[in-house]
């Protein structure tokens, strides 16, 4: 999404930035796959829904004639190199590196701490003890679920569902601070020109 089009909403002449939550249940109604080229300025783009076609834009451009641009990848840097954002012989040291990690018994440590999780929330939330629960937003509790079982199954570091937001030396704890990073991820699309402004 390129100016001026991100400044207007979504619209029947001008696609906008919100274009897949405006769209959300009628854009893939007539194929699988949405071209969208701009009139004036900024990249072409294409959407897609089919898994195969998002399988072969995940991997290298060794194995396709698919190259992955900067304007599509960029934003998934925010964390570092990473396997979505790598291309070519990156991309093929991260696949070495990544490709054994991802076995069955990755898999059952998943399935054991996401099990355990879950019952950590039913004793500590009293979800089992009420017939009712209030949740305001479902996402907090998957984004803590999520978080906490990568922590554990991907680095081995121990963390309870009761975890305090600060803790005891009043400094934010690592889920706290991952909140923080990815609910403001969004400048991460923005052009440069938005992060650096000329005033303060």
């Amino acid at each position: 999404m390129a100016l001026p089009g991100a400044f207007f909403p979504s619209s029947w002449w001008n696609k906008g930035a919100d274009l897949h939550w405006v769209r959300c249940f009628d854009m893939y109604q007539t194929g699988e796959s949405v071209s969208i080229i701009p009139w004036l300025t900024g990249e072409p783009c294409t959407f897609t829904s089919n898994l195969d076609v998002a399988q072969q834009v995940v991997s290298s451009s060794q194995k396709t004639d698919f190259n992955k641009g900067m304007f599509g990848t960029g934003p998934l840097l925010l964390w570092g190199m990473n396997l979505f954002a790598a291309d070519g012989d990156v991309w093929h040291k991260h696949r070495c590196v990544m490709g054994p990690a991802f076995n069955n018994n990755l898999y059952e440590s998943v399935w054991d701490r996401t099990q355990a999780t879950y019952n950590e929330i039913l004793a500590t939330d009293q979800w089992s003890t009420n017939k009712q629960v209030a949740l305001p937003a479902i996402q907090k509790i998957t984004f803590k679920l999520a978080l906490s079982v990568i922590a554990v199954c991907g680095f081995g570091f121990s963390v309870a569902w009761d975890e305090p937001e600060l803790s005891e030396d009043g400094s934010m704890s690592v889920q706290e601070a991952l909140q923080i990073v990815t609910d403001n991820n969004a400048l991460a699309f923005a052009p440069g020109w938005v992060k650096n402004p000329p005033f303060k």
